[in-house]
């Protein structure tokens, strides 16, 4: 007989939360979600399903944990002592006596009714018990059914409610059907197909520039997908729906949910930096975002060209985003009057595109700021040279 406890890993004596937090630990690893295609991950995620539905279930548990110890000692008394030839023989204090006389046993009409009566006996108890046990496994059966009439009365009424657009409506009904009916994997198959419809409606909204309703059923979203299947994409594009419709604030806290689980990510940190430079106006959180962005850079550029990397660094083979991270942080430093700060990373910056012109008007402000306007001019110069038209009135102003 399968031994449930072993299945979960927990002993025979543990309490409704540990059998509850085993089974969460078994299910995270072997979801069919975190682990598509592999048949061996989902047979074994049927086996735990089907083990805390039985241990969760106080009168299921009552009827199992009796039916195993039953087996259990039937085995253990069942197995003789003398199928193992190295057993120690046995002190018998009747091997020696005498054997007792046999009798003659008069088989009449008496000793015939006896044995009837209790052959009648017997076969009245076993036909008892079997009508017994039918009568249980039909009332259980019956039980099972009625119950699976109202699950699938529930979906399909769920389902019902998501065609009409009350999305939050069908997806709470999955939710409560999942923690009653933990072992049924047709809820969690289909609470999936739903939050792929959502999600599809949501992407479709964002396209159409409605993003109102593309931030509700983006954050939507976000509550029922299962935490440990996060979804970066959904996350970003739930953040520019709340920039898009002013919800600055909000769109930077989804943005930081995501980098607790990336907190290295260089796109993520840029784009939170400029978020709290340009929409909320919090310098310090922008420069320590850009901070984290630019060391990341220079971990990378080390690692793979060691420390003179700005010697042997091809900039047109660098991704667009390394002078998108000293470029945005200039303009921090600058805005934060860290002129020093600024004009090194324009250094950079240049040194990514040296055909963008702005970099070196930027530069030419902040070498102004530091008194240095022989190279504020020599910079705006430049700038004109690339066709940058701001630097006309610093030129005009200062260099002439």
């Amino acid at each position: 007989m399968k031994d449930f406890y072993q299945t979960l890993g927990v002993s025979r004596t543990a309490n409704a939360e540990q059998i509850k937090e085993a089974f969460k630990k078994l299910a995270v690893k072997y979801h069919p979600d975190k682990n598509p295609g592999d048949t061996v991950s989902e047979e074994i995620f049927k086996e735990i399903s089907h083990a805390y539905d039985v241990l969760s279930n106080p009168e299921k548990k009552a009827r199992y944990d009796l039916t195993l110890n039953y087996s259990e000692s039937t085995s253990r008394y069942s197995t003789s002592s003398t199928s193992n030839p190295y057993a120690q023989p046995q002190y018998n204090p009747y091997r020696h006596r005498p054997k007792p006389k046999k009798y003659h046993h008069d088989f009449g009409w008496t000793y015939i009714k006896h044995q009837m009566y209790a052959f009648g006996f017997v076969f009245v108890v076993a036909i008892f018990v079997l009508t017994f046990q039918g009568v249980y496994n039909y009332l259980e059966e019956k039980e099972k059914a009625r119950i699976a009439a109202i699950r699938q009365e529930k979906m399909e009424a769920a389902i019902v409610n998501f065609r009409s657009g009350k999305y939050q409506a069908a997806l709470d009904t999955f939710q409560v059907l999942i923690k009653e009916f933990p072992g049924v994997f047709e809820l969690r198959q289909q609470k999936t197909e739903l939050l792929k419809v959502l999600k599809f409606t949501a992407e479709s909204q964002f396209q159409n520039q409605q993003y109102e309703k593309a931030a509700d059923n983006f954050a939507l979203a976000t509550v029922y997908e299962d935490p440990y299947l996060l979804n970066q994409g959904l996350y970003f594009r739930l953040a520019t729906c709340y920039e898009h419709i002013g919800k600055f604030t909000e769109a930077a806290e989804v943005l930081n949910l995501v980098l607790i689980n990336d907190d290295e990510n260089i796109e993520l940190n840029m784009e939170l930096g400029r978020l709290y430079r340009d929409k909320i106006n919090d310098l310090s959180l922008s420069l320590r975002y850009y901070t984290i962005a630019r060391n990341r850079l220079v971990r990378i550029l080390s690692s793979a060209y060691g420390s003179a990397y700005e010697l042997v660094l091809n900039p047109k083979r660098l991704p667009d985003f390394y002078y998108k991270v000293y470029h945005g942080r200039a303009l921090t430093n600058q805005a934060m009057g860290n002129h020093e700060e600024a004009i090194k990373d324009l250094n950079w910056a240049i040194f990514f595109d040296r055909e963008n012109g702005e970099d070196y008007f930027l530069r030419g402000n902040s070498f102004l700021a530091t008194g240095n306007r022989a190279y504020s001019c020599r910079d705006w110069n430049q700038a004109l040279d690339l066709e940058f038209a701001d630097a006309t009135q610093s030129v005009r102003r200062y260099c002439n």
